[in-house]
């Protein structure tokens, strides 16, 4: 029996939770002409979840981080 390790589990499941709530409008829209336009906006709430992120879906994602530099997630 194959056992996947936490850590891989983890990106697999941030990975399900990403597409979940973009497949439908990504689906929806229309392909254009430049793939920089394509790109999606994710928003994260501290860096650990835009290094998940950004290891998941690498250049294909636009990141927009909550907390503002210094701060600290708490504040939100």
């Amino acid at each position: 029996m194959n056992r996947i390790p936490g850590r891989d589990l983890a990106s697999l499941s941030l990975g399900a939770l990403l597409l979940a709530g973009t497949a439908a409008p990504a689906a929806a829209a229309s392909p254009s002409p430049d793939p920089a336009a394509d790109r999606l906006t994710v928003a994260v709430a501290f860096y650990p979840i835009e290094e998940a992120a950004r290891a998941i879906a690498g250049d294909r994602i636009e990141i927009a981080d909550l907390t503002p530099v210094g701060g600290s997630p708490h504040d939100l």
